[in-house]
This record gives structure tokens, sequence and C-alpha cells, in this order.
């Protein structure tokens, strides 16, 4: 039966450590050789931690047979409510009027639409 990888919550202080360490020379903008050379570690084996635990990331991405593949997502919040009015003209045509309109504006896109509709 093929061993099971464990889940992240199981990692050893050993890989958790290197983990942070990876995760910091990814902010430092250093290459490996200078940051592991600042740090005091072989590059190698810093090297080697970050290609073994991009594989064990790439196991625990994959479907456990329960058929379940998560996926990134990103949620996009709008900036602006939608228009506080909204008219449908007999023609199909739609004006929408946002927040903070210009009250002078309205009354005479208004009289204009009265004089055609």
């Amino acid at each position: 039966m093929p061993r099971r990888r464990a889940p992240l919550h199981d990692l050893t202080e050993k890989e958790r450590g290197y983990r942070e360490l990876l995760a910091e020379q990814g902010r430092s903008g250093l290459t490996l050789r200078a940051f592991a050379r600042g740090k005091g570690i072989p590059e190698s084996t810093l090297a080697w931690w970050k290609h073994t635990i991009g594989e064990r990331d790439r196991a625990r991405s994959k479907t456990d047979g329960a058929g379940v593949s998560l996926m990134p997502i990103k949620v996009v919040v709008p900036q602006q409510p939608g228009p506080l009015f909204v008219v449908e003209l007999r023609s199909g045509r739609r004006v929408e009027i946002g927040h903070g309109f210009d009250r002078e504006d309205l009354r005479r896109l208004v009289e204009v639409l009265d004089g055609s509709c």
C-alpha cells in the first residue's frame, strides 16, 4: 500500500523551519546562493529543501481519490455600489444614474426625456 503524505499541519519542525527560511528568501529578493551564504547555510541544503518541499506540496495538491481538487480563486469586491437609479426607455435604452449625481444635470435629462418620449 502506498505511503500517504502527511498533511501540512503534521510537518516536522525541521521542514517548518526550512519552509520559513525559503519564504524569507523569496521576500528578500536575494538569490538562493546569496541568501544561503548570508544565513551560513550550504546552498545545496537550501536547494534540496526547496525541491523537496515543492515535490511534497505538489503531491499534497493532487486529489486523494475523493474526486476533489481545489483551485485558487480571487474574490473581487466592487469598489463602488451599483447605480442609484435606472431608467429604462421604451426604445430599450437604459440610463443609469450613480451615487453623487448632479441634480441639475438630472433635471435637464428628465426634461429632455419628457420631451422626446
